[in-house]
């Protein structure tokens, strides 16, 4: 009798074990909400990634003067010092070229920086969107909630027929991704994948939706930029890869200075 509790003691103990394996939360990397005004709505989405800088989409560099870093249960308000776009942002086109930016914060935050990946993104492979969607709408003076959806990278052909853009896939930052509908307030999200049983950042959202109606969406890829990225991270990643360029690349666009 004494050896049958023993064994259902032990049972249960695994069973305990394997329950608790099963409800592992990964945590994800600091969010971070972008204004233009310092009670206005949110107007972008980015990423922690020092604690001096948030990486985030170009379009969204030079109007946004306030940043709310949000991770678990712990939030900062902080201001915006300046800014930098990587290149120019096509105002004729869907896409962009490069569509990538930093923002240095006026004073440092104290929440652990999101890791970036540089890695190629294949087709087939699982990735989460993380934003503050919200639908557009007249009143949009409700606080931004974080919100999380999985998909998968798409073969650049698909993109090509959804864009209806035959050479969107050809620009090379550009990674197309089935699933996660991102709309108002999103772009400049990051996308990441799940890396030694961590959240990494892969990607950035620069497609957006309205609506939010959109199952498939744009996004930038970090690894095109890397020679960008690279210089703003403590400490800089080893074995550095340059930026690949584009056919018909547009030339950079001056941007203020990050001093």
């Amino acid at each position: 009798m004494f050896a049958l509790v023993l064994s259902l003691t032990a049972l249960a103990v695994v069973q305990a074990a394997q329950m608790e394996e099963l409800d592992v939360v990964i945590p994800s990397p600091p969010i971070v909400s972008l204004y233009r005004f310092k009670n206005g709505p949110n107007d972008c989405t980015g990423v922690l990634i020092t604690p001096e800088y948030v990486l985030t989409a170009a379009g969204c560099v030079n109007n946004t003067k306030w940043a709310v870093i949000r991770s678990n249960d712990t939030v900062e308000h902080v201001e915006i010092n300046s800014g930098r776009a990587h290149r120019e942002v096509a105002t004729t086109d869907v896409s962009t070229k490069y569509g990538l930016g930093v923002l240095h914060l006026r004073n440092t935050s104290k929440q652990t920086p999101a890791k970036l990946n540089f890695t190629t993104l294949i087709a087939g492979l699982e990735v989460w969107r993380k934003g503050f969607s919200h639908a557009y709408s007249l009143d949009d003076s409700s606080p931004p909630r974080i919100s999380e959806s999985s998909g998968h990278v798409i073969q650049s052909e698909t993109c090509n027929d959804v864009s209806g853009s035959p050479n969107a896939a050809a620009i090379d930052s550009l990674v197309c991704i089935s699933g996660p509908r991102p709309c108002n307030g999103d772009t400049g999200g990051p996308v990441t994948t799940v890396q030694d049983g961590q959240h990494v950042v892969v990607a950035l959202t620069i497609w957006t939706n309205l609506a939010c109606t959109s199952s498939i969406s744009g996004y930038a890829r970090l690894s095109t930029a890397r020679e960008f990225i690279e210089p703003y991270l403590v400490p800089p990643l080893k074995d550095p890869q340059l930026t690949p360029m584009p056919s018909q690349a547009k030339c950079p666009m001056p941007r203020p200075s990050l001093t």
